[in-house]
């Protein structure tokens, strides 16, 4: 009976993830359709993520619905809007350019509030699991403004300056040397159809010594020679400056990554010595968050190390494929967690722990009992972390 029961219950899994892909991926189509001209420099691989992220997020939408812990019923609305703004990213970038018409110059303004929102939703989530966890027996409204505060202070260190000066991408220190030796190529050209060796152009060229945004002097020896060598790799291909632009909104993703992966590790370990139960797949679901956000710290600054076009829209749909399946794996738990809570034993332990979580042991799934025997023995330690649940 109970193995009827779990072949239905992946049954359902698997119909759910796939119907929810199929509807995903309607939205996508439909969306980018909408959103005008398409940029032709977006892969497929770019696409999938969106369209895994999109369905991880609706998921978590019908999962938030029926979940009874309202501390879970804030975490997957924020891990929802997070979701659903990675899945439809260049929706919305690609129709703020096409329907208000956005110069190719401006462009780069639609750039800055896709990053700037991206990194907001993300801090939210990963805030409000770091509060829930630190103010343990605090309200839920109480953790939500906590997580809110902390969130801004960090966001608003990393993006206030853009907020400043949204042209700010334009006036970073590399673009303004970028067009110094642009125009200097331009007078003198390719020598025998390559560029000039940077100790050669460092003769007659001296570029400025920047402190923050402010010139305050002009280099000189091999100093201006690194500096007019790091300057000349955006200027091999037609497009390769285009990272050099962007190269500021990928560390600030980065940061926001790492701290996301702070408040998700802090929160996990702190777990951990307390020994505090949590319900079916919650952990499961953190810990595939967590690794989700060290990937993407890993790809924003790798990204920023790029000076080739082709090498970074390479390297860009590794990281969307990687992305992908982690986001595949998450509408996995997520669906199995909407079985669960949908089921009447499901229900019935989410009661007891609303009611008296220290009497209540952790959930133990298949996967748990396979790590149990395999490395911790058949019985396990002693610590509720590990106890095995009684049926």
């Amino acid at each position: 009976m109970n193995q009827r029961l779990s072949v239905q219950g992946t049954a359902r899994t698997f119909y759910r993830v796939a119907a929810g892909g199929v509807l995903s991926g309607l939205i996508l189509i439909v969306g980018l359709s909408l959103s005008g001209p398409l940029d032709p420099s977006a892969s497929i691989a770019s696409r999938s993520m969106c369209g895994m992220a999109l369905m991880a997020g609706l998921l978590s939408v019908v999962l938030g619905d029926r979940e009874a812990n309202l501390r879970y019923r804030v975490l997957l609305l924020l891990l929802s809007l997070w979701l659903l703004w990675t899945g439809l990213q260049e929706v919305v970038q690609n129709g703020f350019i096409n329907w208000f018409s956005v110069p190719p110059e401006k462009s780069f303004y639609a750039a800055e509030f896709n990053h700037m929102m991206w990194t907001l939703l993300g801090l939210l989530l990963g805030g409000f699991v770091f509060t829930d966890t630190v103010l343990e027996r605090a309200s839920v409204i109480l953790k939500w403004f906590a997580a809110l505060a902390l969130v801004i202070a960090f966001w608003g260190m990393l993006w206030i300056p853009v907020l400043e000066d949204p042209e700010l991408l334009y006036k970073q220190p590399l673009v303004k040397d970028f067009i110094v030796l642009d125009e200097y190529l331009a007078q003198h050209g390719p020598v025998a159809g390559r560029l000039p060796e940077a100790s050669e152009i460092a003769r007659e060229v001296s570029l400025p010594l920047w402190n923050g945004a402010d010139a305050i002097g002009t280099l000189a020896g091999d100093e201006n020679t690194a500096r007019i060598e790091e300057v000349l790799g955006y200027l091999e291909g037609p497009d390769d400056y285009v990272i050099m632009i962007l190269r500021p909104l990928y560390e600030r993703d980065g940061w926001a990554a790492l701290l996301c992966v702070f408040f998700l590790g802090a929160s996990l370990v702190v777990r951990l010595f307390r020994d505090r139960p949590e319900s079916a797949l919650i952990e499961k679901i953190e810990l595939l968050l967590l690794l989700t956000w060290v990937f993407e710290a890993l790809h924003a600054f790798l990204f920023t190390l790029f000076r080739n076009m082709d090498v970074f829209r390479t390297a860009y749909a590794m990281g969307f494929l990687i992305s992908a399946l982690l986001f595949l794996a998450l509408a996995y738990l997520l669906s199995r967690r909407i079985d669960f809570v949908s089921s009447i034993e499901g229900q019935y332990y989410e009661r007891a722990l609303l009611q008296d979580a220290a009497r209540v042991t952790r959930w133990v799934d298949r996967f748990d009992q396979f790590i149990l025997k395999r490395f911790l023995g058949r019985e396990g330690p002693t610590k509720r972390l590990f106890t095995l649940k009684n049926k």
